[in-house]
């Protein structure tokens, strides 16, 4: 076969001049191009659909026990607070009164 030059072949190439018998062995390398195209970007497709999926999959795992975390430390968080905050009190109740007793005993 040829290559056709533009001006000379231009119109051998127009669909409309094409008879459609003469594409019956262009047909069977056009379908092999097809299957293997439709295959190829099915595979993107379902590739991109799981990569959208794994990803929304992961961000909400990941959040969960980011948020699980979080509770977990805030938890601790406050128990230390708390602890403080007992601590603090108990001390500001035991200073006058060991101020009482030191003056009861006479220990100026």
């Amino acid at each position: 076969m040829r290559l056709p030059t533009m001006a000379v072949d231009a119109a051998a190439y127009d669909p409309a001049t094409v008879p459609v018998a003469a594409c019956t062995a262009d047909g069977a390398v056009f379908s092999a191009v097809s299957f293997f195209a439709t295959a190829f970007f099915t595979g993107v497709l379902l590739a991109a659909f799981l990569g959208v999926f794994a990803a929304a999959f992961f961000t909400a795992t990941f959040v969960a026990a980011g948020a699980a975390f979080r509770l977990a430390v805030e938890a601790a968080l406050a128990a230390f607070a708390n602890r403080q905050r007992f601590l603090v009190a108990a001390m500001i109740l035991f200073i006058p009164s060991a101020l009482i007793r030191r003056f009861a005993f006479g220990a100026f």
